[in-house]
């Protein structure tokens, strides 16, 4: 858990069922919708942090003036100051050593393969939406 806070899913908060009844609307397939779902999961096993990472980048002007969501709420947790709390999430960058990127505390791995038992649901969900699209 990165800075003290829980990583949140990709999941819409009603568990996927908007998207997932807008996609049967769109003719997209049972199985592929259940594809989609497990390359969402997996994408959220394989890069916990992306949406923390994207939160920052996203709000960047809040963040660098330490008044950010997750900043606003590490204050009032960890009892750190607004400079503590601009200075921790602030900054980041590529490591071509590990191929990490960093955006504060969160690090975002390079994700190039496919995650082991999931026999590739990312490219089926593709496949499915593309043939829905067709």
């Amino acid at each position: 858990m990165a800075g003290g806070l829980a990583r949140p899913s990709h999941r819409a908060a009603d568990g996927g069922r908007t998207r997932d009844l807008k996609l049967a609307r769109l003719g997209v397939s049972e199985s592929d919708r259940a594809h989609l779902d497990r390359a969402i999961e997996d994408f959220d096993v394989a890069v916990p942090d992306a949406r923390h990472a994207r939160d920052v980048l996203e709000h960047f002007d809040e963040y660098a003036r330490g008044e950010g969501r997750l900043q606003r709420k590490a204050i009032r947790e960890f009892g750190i100051d607004v400079y503590e709390a601009a200075a921790r999430y602030w900054g980041g960058g590529y490591d071509p050593t590990t191929e990490q990127i960093t955006e504060g505390p969160f690090v975002l791995p390079r994700v190039y393969r496919r995650p082991s038992g999931r026999g590739g649901a990312a490219p089926r969900a593709l496949n499915g939406l593309s043939r829905a699209f067709s």
